[in-house]
């Protein structure tokens, strides 16, 4: 906004709302209206961002053991691949936004951890069905 009016418009203590209004900034609303809503837009994405990995916080991995042959896998990713598929879709949009500009990097870095991690489930999943299949295999006698 100090740049538009040229002239330093940052508030000290002694900013009153007279002193404002008799700096006569009615031309440069317009402009003023563009650079508040762009900044609000640029707030909502951060915002969306922060709210996004902190839904991560409490998120564990759950572990059972399968049946009776001691062997412990992964369960219960239905939840996790449902908040993992909502939020690369909605990184995705927040990409595309003109005004993700001022953290570009880190929503990317965001993406990238996001699709690594559902790679890793993938073919954790796929390893792991494919051992359930193959165990009795080799659990049989004469394997043994």
């Amino acid at each position: 906004m100090s740049t538009i009016y040229q002239r330093n418009l940052k508030p000290d203590t002694g900013t009153t709302l007279r002193k404002v209004l008799q700096l006569g900034l009615e031309p440069y609303m317009e402009q003023f209206e563009q650079v508040s809503a762009g900044a609000s837009k640029e707030y909502s994405l951060e915002k969306a961002l922060r709210k996004m990995q902190e839904d991560w916080e409490p998120v564990m991995f759950n572990s059972s053991k399968y049946k009776e042959t001691g062997l412990t896998i992964l369960s219960s990713v239905d939840d996790i691949q449902t908040i993992l598929d909502d939020h690369i879709v909605k990184t995705q949009t927040m990409k595309g936004s003109p005004f993700i500009k001022p953290f570009e990097d880190e929503i990317k870095a965001w993406e990238t951890r996001l699709l690594l991690i559902q790679a890793i489930i993938d073919v954790w999943l796929k390893v792991q069905s494919n051992w359930l299949y193959l165990d009795p295999i080799f659990a049989s006698e004469d394997i043994k």
